[in-house]
């Protein structure tokens, strides 16, 4: 699994498991890239266990679940990058670091420049890590997020200022 996010003429890519964003133009020409430190966080064996419950309950996996758990296996860190969002405002790392239901994101101009961090809400619908349905634009996160008490979509609007 690779972060790919495409803006305007440029191509971002996040190929390993490390802190790493290669930057392509529209010919393929290598732009730029940021690495950045970053203290990869231990697959934990709670985590797991919410893994392997989500298959085992999922209706869509649930009949596949003994498969799943015999060939499947966790590695032992999470990769430094989760997910990567690029708009006209920067770029827009989110890591596996979370704190009190806030994930940790890191944010870029469009060179590369590291601008700061910022701990967002960012709700895990799945449990598992699985991204939630969402787009952003001039650094407004949109999030679609399920609300079980009514079983209805919302829109969560977040803003990186």
């Amino acid at each position: 699994y690779m972060e790919t996010q495409v803006y305007g003429k440029r191509f971002y890519f996040a190929p390993d498991s490390d802190f790493r964003i290669l930057i392509y133009d529209h010919t393929g020409k290598k732009k730029g890239e940021i690495a950045r430190p970053y203290q990869r966080i231990k697959i934990d064996e709670a985590y797991k266990t919410k893994v392997l419950n989500f298959f085992k309950t999922d209706r869509r996996w649930k009949k596949n679940f003994d498969m799943i758990r015999k060939i499947g296996k966790f590695k032992t860190y999470f990769p430094a990058i989760k997910m990567l969002l690029v708009d006209s405002k920067g770029i827009y790392v989110q890591t596996y670091r979370e704190s009190d239901g806030r994930s940790e994101f890191q944010i870029f101009d469009l060179n590369g420049q590291f601008l700061r961090k910022r701990m967002m809400p960012f709700p895990d619908t799945m449990g598992i890590n699985i991204v939630p349905i969402h787009t952003i634009r001039n650094g407004k996160l949109y999030q679609l997020v399920e609300n079980e008490d009514s079983e209805s979509w919302e829109i969560q609007i977040l803003d990186f200022k």
